[in-house]
């Protein structure tokens, strides 16, 4: 009798002890509200994506689709929890107001000199006194301005084609597919380079066609000791106040799922999620863009010390009109 007393009162003890913990560390089940880009910005979300109910979502995420120009606005006002962007527009976001901090970087380098079938460049130095078309919004401008001035070539570089403005990445694929005055020389990313070619093979009337002649992340490392660090994700202020836990658990989610897009072994799944995600149209367009940017390790997870030694670097090569005026403070990066 002794004995059964003694367990019904150690028992008591231990639920006691786990309400009381329960109590300290409760569970956070708010529904973070993330919003993705296309591209290698939004790859490496596409497996979580998969995961927590596709692109409906479930208890944990909502997911939406969302633009380089609309993202920022829309994570500082609350709208978004938690968003990807690229890195340039993550310092200015933080520099206007510190509403933000930037939680990881998601993606390196995958920007590339593409040429038509009657152009040759051998060598970035092979781009002086050429005209280069490339787009307005991300990051592909000021990476290609930044190294042009490191290497002292001058070109004239533009995102201005048939009279209309090359806003964003998107927009350079019908700008490498016109059939009338295509440019010889473009930068741009991938999947935007895949994307393009694909479209071309498919059209026996256009004749263009385009090769990758350099990759900038590498003339980027051979100039800097770095890699670009092109995309990251941040987080809403507010959100990592009041919900601390539910974005660091969002986190490991997500760094599994970037280190499994990352993964070659996981090619034809992951092009499945990317398609199912929105985020590419097509599966074989998903397994090209994935096969090249995986060559070089550029589906990425960096954070903590790491991010932000990688962060500095390229922020000063931009120069601080880039980004607002000034480096960032400490109170821009995220720590766990």
């Amino acid at each position: 009798m002794k004995k059964i007393v003694s367990l019904i009162l150690t028992l008591a003890l231990l639920a006691t002890s786990l309400a009381a913990l329960a109590a300290c560390n409760p569970v956070d089940s708010y529904q973070l509200k993330i919003g993705y880009l296309n591209g290698p910005t939004g790859m490496g979300m596409a497996k979580l994506i998969s995961d927590n109910g596709g692109t409906d979502g479930n208890d944990k995420y909502s997911f939406t689709p969302s633009t380089a120009e609309l993202v920022g606005p829309a994570v500082v006002s609350g709208t978004f929890d938690i968003a990807c962007m690229p890195t340039n527009t993550a310092a200015m976001l933080y520099n206007q107001n510190q509403a933000i901090e930037i939680l990881a970087i998601n993606c390196l380098n995958s920007i590339y000199v593409i040429t038509d079938k009657n152009t040759t460049v051998d060598s970035f130095e092979d781009l002086e006194g050429k005209t280069i078309y490339t787009c307005k919004g991300g990051t592909p401008a000021p990476i290609l301005n930044a190294l042009l001035d490191a290497y002292g070539i001058n070109a004239t570089v533009t995102n201005e084609f048939n009279g209309e403005i090359i806003a964003k990445p998107e927009n350079l694929t019908p700008v490498l597919t016109a059939k009338n005055g295509a440019p010889a020389i473009v930068v741009a990313p991938e999947p935007i380079i895949t994307s393009a070619n694909l479209a071309l093979k498919k059209d026996a009337s256009n004749d263009n066609e385009y090769s990758v002649d350099i990759d900038l992340g590498a003339v980027w490392k051979d100039k800097f000791d770095t890699d670009i660090t092109m995309g990251c994700i941040v987080a809403n202020k507010s959100t990592l106040e009041n919900h601390k836990g539910a974005v660091d658990a969002f986190l490991a989610e997500y760094k599994a799922s970037i280190e499994y897009i990352g993964d070659g072994e996981n090619l034809e799944t992951s092009a499945q999620y990317i398609v199912d995600a929105g985020i590419m149209g097509a599966v074989p367009a998903a397994k090209t863009a994935l096969t090249n940017l995986n060559r070089g390790g550029y589906i990425s997870y960096l954070d903590g010390d790491d991010m932000k030694t990688s962060l500095v670097k390229i922020y000063q090569a931009f120069g601080m009109a880039l980004i607002g005026g000034r480096l960032p403070d400490d109170g821009f990066y995220y720590e766990k």
